[in-house]
């Protein structure tokens, strides 16, 4: 308590926030492989193709989406303590 400041004590997490971490961290963790895949699909065209245009842009669409998702319910459930 230095100038007058207080010192917070966090209480510890719920079990289920830190399921809700390690989920976040794998869709990152495929956000990371997809950039790959688009990167060495845009290489070498005929590797690793789905079955359409419509459905890889679905996938990474909807990926990015629930990445984002949790990244910012797991940042809203830190600030709440």
């Amino acid at each position: 308590m230095e100038n007058g400041e207080q010192i917070s004590i966090s209480k510890p997490q719920h079990p289920s926030y830190r399921l809700l971490e390690m989920i976040a961290s794998g869709v990152l963790r495929m956000v990371l492989a997809a950039i790959v895949w688009m990167i060495a699909v845009a290489y070498y065209p005929e590797w690793g193709r789905m079955a359409s245009l419509e459905l890889e842009v679905i996938a990474i669409v909807a990926l990015l989406v629930s990445a984002l998702g949790l990244v910012s319910l797991v940042a809203l459930l830190h600030t709440r303590k």
